[in-house]
């Protein structure tokens, strides 16, 4: 399994200009993006270039020619929550969610980063350690039989990302206060049929 972080991980001026650009705030919750692998050497705007920085030391984008990524934001503020999911095209809940899903092949990896975080209590990123997709029953029935011992959680971090397999179930936990600002992103090896 792919679990990786890592912290400072694009240049700040990247970061900042990301931030405070119209591209960024405009950008709603729900607004699920599609960026075609065939575009990553040239971004159309501030928040492609922060994926492009985000995710170009992590992959090859021949291995995803016919792909590309996924993206979405999330800002939170004070308190707030998220429940378990995987990452499949738009939200939903497990595998089965994912529309014409035996013509598609499921995303490969997820990245979590956090362009903004000021003074967080709670809302950790929280990931379990399922070997597959599951099926909507099949994630229920791992939440029911899960041991909080065996969560992974990882604290929000400016500038912060955080690398995993797409098919491990995950959800912010409770946040009590602060900000948190998220664009995650997953990577296709063919452009999902939601977003042709």
């Amino acid at each position: 399994m792919t679990l990786k972080v890592f912290d400072d991980h694009i240049e700040n001026v990247d970061r900042v200009s990301l931030l405070h650009s119209e591209d960024y705030q405009s950008i709603q919750q729900g607004d699920y993006r599609f960026w075609k692998m065939s575009e990553f050497d040239t971004p159309n705007n501030t928040i492609e270039q922060a994926l492009h920085e985000i995710w170009k030391d992590i992959i090859n984008p021949i291995d995803y020619k016919e792909g590309g990524i996924e993206y979405w934001v999330t800002k939170s503020k004070g308190d707030a929550s998220a429940v378990w999911h995987v990452d499949t095209p738009g939200p939903g809940y497990g595998i089965d969610n994912m529309s014409h899903f035996s013509m598609e092949i499921p995303p490969a990896h997820t990245i979590v980063y956090y362009p903004w975080v000021e003074n967080l209590q709670g809302g950790f990123l929280e990931i379990i350690c399922n070997e597959q997709y599951p099926t909507t029953d099949q994630m229920f029935e791992t939440l029911k039989k899960l041991d909080p011992n065996t969560i992974e959680r990882f604290q929000p971090i400016t500038n912060r990302a955080i690398l995993f397999d797409s098919h491990r179930i995950h959800r912010m936990a409770k946040m009590y206060s602060g900000s948190r600002e998220m664009i995650a992103s997953t990577i296709w090896t063919k452009i999902p049929l939601t977003f042709k």
